[in-house]
């Protein structure tokens, strides 16, 4: 195992540092609830997709699904304390993002940035930076969706949210970038460092009052609770197959402790999480069409460079 577990630097979570948090989507946020719960007086919330990935299969109008999705993120950060006004929705549509994956996977090497896709794209790319630039400004400590090769608008907003970070760096600014596992090859390791994971890593455990409060952002996101629930059963049965290493746990012990861990300066983002795409985004497909890295999301991070 290549983790190092250390203590989280308590200068961290001092009164007055500014955090800056960028998920992909609306309820990226519920594995980190605790860590929101202690920062919130110095800390704001962005999220980047409108979350109308799942209309389709919710047989809800796109535009209704992703405004739904912006109230239970809103009520989801309403019980960590966040007002509205902390809160902030870029709402760039995942079925738009999902339909140029598509195509940039059915097209052969780099994107032309001359094509109605390269172009396209770029305009998107670059106001999303804009705007993670303008929401990171003042920001002590940015925080952002893991770069895990688990789903490919996380990945996607990682790199953007790095590029972000390098720019008010090269200003001058000391800005610590911190990341925060969500999942990869389909929840074989759910909101943890995989153990290979090289590098430091802390963890928080969370009281009973934040625990709470983090169950009850749970029942916020009603739109997802079939997922949500799938989630609790999945770490129920890890915590029943853990027996047999004499390591019981439950999901409510599970979810009482968040892992995190600093960006690696050197990180390549050329290269796939994994290296190979065959542990990347496993079961990622729209309309049919498998979503990979070498196929769309370093093609679409190729025509930033």
């Amino acid at each position: 195992m290549s983790i190092t577990l250390r203590p989280l630097d308590n200068g961290i979570l001092e009164s007055g540092v500014k955090h800056r948090f960028v998920f992909a989507h609306q309820d990226d946020d519920l594995g980190y609830s605790g860590l929101l719960q202690r920062i919130r007086p110095d800390s704001k919330v962005l999220w980047v997709t409108n979350g109308d990935g799942l209309a389709p299969m919710a047989g809800i109008e796109p535009l209704r699904y992703a405004s739904m999705r912006n109230e239970e993120a809103s009520a989801a950060l309403g019980f960590l304390g966040y007002p509205r006004d902390a809160l902030h929705f870029l709402g760039y549509s995942e079925i738009e993002m999902y339909d140029d994956f598509v195509e940039a996977e059915k097209g052969k090497g780099p994107i032309d940035p001359n094509s109605d896709l390269g172009r396209r794209l770029r305009a998107r790319l670059e106001k999303i930076l804009e705007e993670l630039v303008s929401f990171t400004a003042d920001a002590d400590v940015v925080w952002v969706n893991a770069w895990q090769g688990g789903h490919p608008e996380h990945d996607l907003v990682h790199y953007l949210t790095a590029r972000a970070v390098n720019i008010h760096r090269r200003s001058g600014r000391d800005v610590r970038f911190m990341e925060l596992p969500q999942y990869e090859m389909l929840f074989f390791v759910p909101l943890r460092f995989a153990p290979w994971h090289k590098g430091v890593a802390h963890v928080i455990e969370l009281d009973p009052q934040e625990l709470h409060r983090k169950f009850l952002a749970f029942g916020a996101y009603k739109s997802q609770k079939e997922i949500t629930e799938a989630f609790k059963k999945l770490l129920t049965l890890y915590g029943v197959i853990n027996a047999l290493r004499l390591r019981p746990f439950t999901f409510k012990q599970y979810a009482s402790k968040e892992y995190f861990g600093p960006v690696p300066a050197n990180r390549d983002y050329s290269r796939a999480p994994h290296g190979t795409d065959l542990l990347e985004y496993i079961n990622e497909k729209h309309e049919g069409t498998k979503v990979s890295f070498t196929g769309a999301v370093g093609r679409f991070i190729q025509l930033m460079e």
